[in-house]
């Protein structure tokens, strides 16, 4: 019993001293200390499941060859420095050479074998691509051609490819073929057309992916993307990267196709142009910045042997970032 009783006077003096303890440490033993957290990349996918066999039949025609050249000698040369497109702009880059470059015998050799350098260029912003076809390349990335003038080099292919969205959602890409006259430093036109795209996922109420189909393949147009991967196990997958971004994807039975992408912005629109400000005007307040960020897309076709059309799959997802309070 007399030990049973010290026992319990030492677990009440153990309470006692806790009870007389200081407030700072009565309220750190109360609430503990959690770190607060940071969500990234936690943005909810939206996945959208599409009618194959809704999407309008059509297809890209086939670029020119530098084999077709031969074909196209009747046509008469432009002059030099003349464009026959409409809307595009020649500027040439002649480099300058020291005084003392040219009195060395470098200098007169480089001056001997010196070429004009040219940059064709659209006249007014566009959501276009312009780019030199060849044969065996799966992709394009480019806005503006330049190109050395005087080489005695056969006409080059040209293709000029630009988008327009009208106010019923539908998208429109035009396609130009041109001849690269580096000799002449001209271009000429050959022919174009015209291909629609139908909107199938909306952001909204507004659409941000368009489609074609063809027995072979669904191209696909969206907004410019930062990077873009395709693969396909049957058949090679094609890309345009401009203003916009084009990828065709192949169909093939007892296989898939997929697409990765990253874009800015959903929108296919052109960028809004800055504000000039008149001289002797304080600067205007700037707007604040937009809520827009990169969007992560994904596609994948897939069809199997007893299925007769393939199925296709849209996600998109927004990446979510929290930042810390600390």
């Amino acid at each position: 019993m007399r030990e049973r009783g010290l026992r319990c006077a030492l677990l009440a003096s153990t309470c006692l001293c806790l009870g007389h303890a200081s407030p700072a440490l009565a309220d750190a033993m109360a609430t503990p200390v959690m770190a607060t957290p940071v969500i990234v990349d936690a943005g909810l996918p939206v996945t959208v499941t599409v009618d194959v066999d809704s999407i309008p039949q059509g297809s890209v025609p086939p670029a020119l060859r530098e084999a077709d050249a031969a074909a196209g000698d009747a046509l008469a040369l432009t002059p030099a420095g003349d464009i026959s497109p409409v809307g595009l702009n020649l500027k040439k880059i002649v480099s300058k050479l020291s005084k003392r470059g040219k009195r060395s015998l470098a200098g007169l050799r480089s001056k001997r074998v010196q070429k004009d350098v040219a940059e064709l260029t659209p006249s007014e912003p566009e959501l276009g691509a312009l780019y030199l076809p060849m044969p065996e390349v799966a992709e394009f990335i480019g806005e503006s051609v330049a190109f050395v003038c005087g080489h005695d080099f056969p006409r080059s292919p040209m293709r000029w490819e630009t988008v327009t969205v009208d106010r019923d959602g539908q998208a429109q890409l035009e396609i130009k073929d041109l001849w690269l006259d580096a000799s002449h430093c001209s271009v000429n036109s050959v022919s174009s057309a015209r291909v629609r795209f139908k909107p199938i996922a909306w952001a909204g109420a507004e659409p941000w992916l368009f489609a074609m189909r063809d027995e072979h393949s669904i191209t696909f147009l969206m907004a410019r993307a930062d990077d873009v991967s395709a693969d396909a196990m049957v058949g090679a997958p094609f890309t345009v990267r401009g203003g916009f971004t084009r990828v065709t994807l192949p169909i093939g039975r007892w296989g898939s196709a997929s697409l990765l992408a990253t874009l800015p912005s959903l929108g296919l629109k052109l960028p809004a142009k800055p504000e000039k400000q008149r001289p002797g005007r304080p600067a205007a307040a700037s707007e604040p910045p937009t809520s827009e960020q990169p969007v992560q897309v994904a596609i994948e076709l897939v069809q199997t042997m007893a299925e007769t059309s393939p199925t296709l799959l849209i996600r998109r997802t927004v990446p979510l970032i929290v930042p810390s309070d600390q």
